[in-house]
């Protein structure tokens, strides 16, 4: 099976300083859905432009480390798989996305469902980026 190049999901693609995950959660816009909450702003008229991610999945919720782990590959995964047009987008009009997901249910949700929801969410930040 043949896999697209430019549908990997490297380390590039992560917020790794407490500042930017910061700025991104006072700045930035946010929306629910169910089992995530997701949390955006666009940066525009920057010398990038791409897409950064934030994936957290509290503590408080999932108590054991390899179901936090799970959760958050499947989270990965869901995104790498659906990430395209909106990488094309903010390459085309010069802009600079970050978006942050955080698992808020106690329970571990099956991929499909992760994926379904990722897709919604990730369609409506497509439609708002759309706007700029």
């Amino acid at each position: 099976m043949l896999q697209n190049k430019n549908n990997n999901l490297s380390r590039k693609y992560f917020l790794k300083h407490k500042s930017e995950i910061q700025k991104l959660f006072e700045k930035g816009m946010r929306f629910s859905n169910e089992p995530l909450r997701i949390v955006y702003s666009f940066k525009e008229n920057t010398g990038h432009s791409g897409i950064k991610l934030f994936i957290s999945i509290p503590k408080k919720q999932v108590n054991k480390a390899c179901d936090r782990n799970l959760i958050k590959r499947r989270i990965k995964e869901a995104i790498r798989l659906n990430l395209s047009e909106l990488k094309q987008i903010c390459i085309d009009k010069k802009i600079e996305t970050y978006i942050g997901f955080v698992y808020y249910s106690n329970k571990i949700e099956d991929y499909n469902i992760i994926e379904n929801k990722i897709v919604l969410s990730l369609q409506n930040i497509y439609s708002n980026s759309l706007n700029l």
